[in-house]
């Protein structure tokens, strides 16, 4: 090759290395843009459901509630035993089939391997409207009496169910205690694997872990990737994690909470959590991956609860009050749902 032909080379591929240098520049400053551009959606989604508190009247006098404490409490008492063995699991669900035949309920179950997904449902006034399925897992992990995780969700479901039965909404209600929660979502994962148990259903609201508070500085974590403009420093308040495709779900929430009550955090989730794991962890992440609107009502877990899947996690840990106004916001925020008309698709 002659020195012309070599200089010839060298400057070809010099012009190819720039170019090519260029082409990843560019590519990555595009790259840079969209993800700029992705996050600012997200946190106006975020700042979309969580709209400013409202300055508190302290002359206002409190927000009754239909919710009954005491029934509560004494539900929580017989249910927050171990419920992880054949034997433990059969009398949780004989508990709960107990509890609903006594509201006028007549439960179906639905079993799936080795587990139990127990179903009520309660028709709306008008037929047509849609169903809200709203759910708890009645399991828990071995050797704990699971109080918070999550006898709270389950007795919370119970007064659900009652209050709705004394006045149905318009659309359909279905009461759901899923099983086997604990092993891996297996009786959620069950449930929507059958398109007929799908039809018609506008969302589901999971109630996971609703009963425990802590005011002590630094006793709230987040798992990363939360904005900071939504962590509070104390564990008072309820979180409602949804998918980002349905604002709506969270916003019904964010309308709902009494001031006088816990303040509500609203986490919209873009891509079905899949950047966030922890946002995945309980039975509305099925209903994500198959883009239903669902959300989990929840008090963080091991993010505020330090009793979490331990034999500590015990009613006397737990705050009733919080736990009573938890279930009255779920209340409110299902009648509102519930009472809108279906839109056309």
């Amino acid at each position: 090759m002659t020195s012309r032909q070599l200089w010839f080379a060298a400057a070809g591929l010099w012009f190819l290395i720039t170019g090519a240098c260029w082409i990843a520049y560019l590519t990555h400053l595009s790259e840079r843009a969209d993800r700029a551009a992705a996050a600012a959606r997200w946190n106006e989604a975020v700042r979309a459901v969580n709209p400013p508190a409202q300055e508190e009247d302290p002359l206002a006098s409190p927000t009754s509630s239909p919710v009954d404490s005491k029934r509560l409490t004494a539900d929580l008492v017989q249910f927050a035993v171990p419920r992880s063995t054949d034997s433990e699991l059969s009398a949780a669900r004989a508990f709960i089939g107990h509890r609903l035949m006594k509201l006028g309920f007549t439960p179906t179950i639905n079993a799936f391997g080795s587990g139990v997904n127990i179903i009520a449902e309660l028709p709306g006034t008008e037929p047509g409207n849609g169903v809200f399925i709203i759910a708890a897992h009645l399991d828990a992990v071995p050797r704990s009496p699971g109080a918070d995780d999550n006898a709270t969700g389950v007795v919370g479901l119970l007064e659900l169910a009652r209050l709705f039965k004394i006045s149905p909404p318009k659309s359909d209600l279905r009461f759901i205690f899923f099983d086997a929660e604990e092993k891996g979502l297996i009786g959620s994962r069950a449930y929507v694997r059958k398109p007929r148990n799908l039809k018609g259903v506008r969302g589901a609201i999971i109630l996971e872990m609703i009963g425990f508070t802590c005011k002590e500085p630094g006793c709230q974590a987040y798992p990363d990737g939360v904005p900071d403009f939504i962590r509070p420093p104390l564990g008072d308040f309820v979180t409602v994690i949804g998918n980002s495709e349905r604002l709506d779900l969270m916003k019904a929430f964010a309308v709902s909470q009494n001031p006088k009550g816990p303040m509500v955090i609203a986490l919209p989730v873009p891509q079905q959590g899949r950047g966030m794991s922890d946002t995945r962890r309980s039975d509305h992440a099925p209903f994500w991956d198959l883009g239903i609107g669902a959300v989990m009502v929840t008090d963080t877990a091991n993010f505020r609860n330090p009793h979490y899947h331990k034999e500590t996690d015990t009613v006397e840990s737990l705050n009733i009050d919080f736990l009573t106004e938890v279930v009255a916001l779920t209340h409110r925020a299902v009648s509102h749902l519930a009472n809108l008309p279906m839109l056309e698709k």
